[in-house]
């Protein structure tokens, strides 16, 4: 069954990976069409996801896809200044999509990043940010995203 206009779009800001949209495509798990009951209820859950942030409670670490088009940065970022924990870390993959995860998109820096982060019984009580994939020779494009998203999720360094 061919996917409509709207699936095809989430499919295309989530990945620009050929291989991946097609692999999703033919996924029978995958659901493309949504009921309007769905859609709604999916719009409601995310207009609330502010307010919830500034309840979470404990570690918690958000892992960011710079190139993410389904998923902006900028409000991942914002979201992130708002949890009122201290226990608090973010990665950013300044080369990452939406599908940071999945199907081997993952960079072996973000992977075992997560891994440390997860068994880390000395973590640190200060919000941190780590860029993944920060290689000396990024676009000065890319490099001002960086810098942007730090400003956004509250670090003024």
């Amino acid at each position: 069954k061919r996917p409509g206009i709207a699936e095809r779009s989430v499919i295309k800001q989530a990945t620009m990976d050929k291989n991946l949209s097609s692999l999703i495509l033919s996924d029978p798990i995958f659901k493309l069409k949504l009921s309007i009951g769905e859609t709604i209820s999916f719009l409601r859950f995310i207009s609330k996801t502010d307010n919830f942030s500034k309840r979470l409670k404990g570690r918690i670490l958000i892992v960011q896809g710079l190139q993410d088009m389904l998923v902006k940065p900028e409000g991942s970022a914002r979201i992130f200044a708002k949890i009122s924990t201290n226990e608090k870390q973010i990665f950013l993959d300044s080369r990452g999509e939406h599908l940071l995860l999945e199907q081997g998109q993952y960079s072996p820096e973000l992977l075992q990043s997560i891994i440390f982060w997860l068994n880390d019984p000395n973590f640190q009580e200060t919000p941190k940010i780590k860029v993944i994939n920060k290689e000396a020779d990024l676009a000065a494009k890319v490099q001002l995203r960086i810098v942007k998203f730090r400003k956004l999720a509250g670090f003024s360094d």
